[in-house]
């Protein structure tokens, strides 16, 4: 069950929760004191696993507390059963924010380094490392969070700006190129071309003219 909540699966924790509870009712006789005291007990290592899985200690110390409180006044197996699969949920669900969190910052932070150095060299483990993944990781979380492939993501920042130049100064095509990381004229009119269906030339004689 630690796995299912540091996975935030509910479904899969439930399950071995239910499996959990079938075991103590038959070890118990039924007996409800000593099914609540297991429970108890249950809830505290399930908070461990939420800590370990990110969750702030200090935050679930006072859940834990509110929890354990409610817990310890309950008198029918009935309430003791739901409050116990509520408490799981709970858990689960701060697992899953937490983790929504981190890979959100994981995600920004990849953007923001991509943003300050795209005109220069940038390579899948310069990425993966600013935000502390493997880089089979960080190419999948970019993907998911952008919706394009860290290669066409920088291509694009670098055509973008050149447009930007293009329109706004009079720079030679071979300083912009180099200027925006690419190996020479030719390679950056390529990429140009391959995204905006022009050459930089003719974008800049059919735009700048009309601004």
């Amino acid at each position: 069950i630690i796995q299912k909540v540091k996975l935030g699966d509910t479904t899969g924790a439930r399950e071995i929760l239910n499996e959990f509870l079938g075991s103590i009712f038959f070890e118990s006789g039924m007996n409800f004191e000593v099914i609540k005291v297991r429970i108890i007990e249950l809830i505290v290592i399930i908070s461990r696993a939420a800590i370990e899985a990110g969750v702030g200690a200090q935050e679930l110390l006072g859940l834990n507390y509110s929890y354990l409180t409610e817990l310890s006044k309950v008198t029918d197996l009935e309430e003791l059963l739901y409050q116990v699969t509520r408490v799981l949920e709970n858990f689960i669900a701060k697992v899953s924010l937490g983790k929504e969190k981190k890979r959100k910052v994981r995600g920004q932070r990849m953007r923001e380094f991509i943003h300050l150095n795209f005109t220069r060299k940038i390579t899948a483990r310069d990425v993966a490392k600013e935000a502390g993944l493997s880089v089979g990781r960080a190419l999948h979380l970019f993907r998911e969070e952008t919706g394009m492939a860290l290669t066409a993501y920088i291509n694009k920042m670098k055509v973008d700006y050149g447009k930007y130049l293009l329109l706004n100064s009079d720079i030679q095509l071979a300083e912009l190129a180099d200027q925006l990381g690419y190996y020479d004229q030719s390679h950056f009119t390529k990429n140009f071309k391959r995204l905006e269906r022009i050459t930089p030339s003719h974008f800049r004689l059919k735009y700048k003219t009309e601004i």
